[in-house]
C-alpha cells in the first residue's frame, strides 16, 4: 500500500468513527428526553390521581378494574 491511500483509509475509518458516536449521542439524547417526559407524565398522574381519591371512592368508581373483559 502506499502512502496515499495509508491516510486516505485513515480518514475514512475516523469519518465514520465520527458518524457512529454522533448517531448514539443523537440516540441518547432521544431516549433520555422520551424519560423526562415519561417522569412527567407520572408525575402529573400521580397528582390528578391524588386529588380525585375521595370524590372517586365515595362515588364506588375506581376502586376495581375489570381485567376479564
Amino acid at each position: 500500500m502506499d502512502l496515499t491511500a495509508t491516510f486516505s483509509g485513515m480518514q475514512q475509518a475516523k469519518i465514520g468513527q465520527e458518524i457512529q458516536t454522533r448517531v448514539a449521542v443523537k440516540a441518547m439524547d432521544n431516549q433520555r428526553q422520551q424519560g423526562e417526559a415519561a417522569i412527567a407524565l407520572l408525575q402529573s398522574a400521580s397528582q390528578v390521581g391524588s386529588a380525585g381519591d375521595g370524590a372517586g371512592r365515595s362515588q364506588g368508581v375506581g376502586g376495581s378494574v375489570d381485567v376479564y373483559g
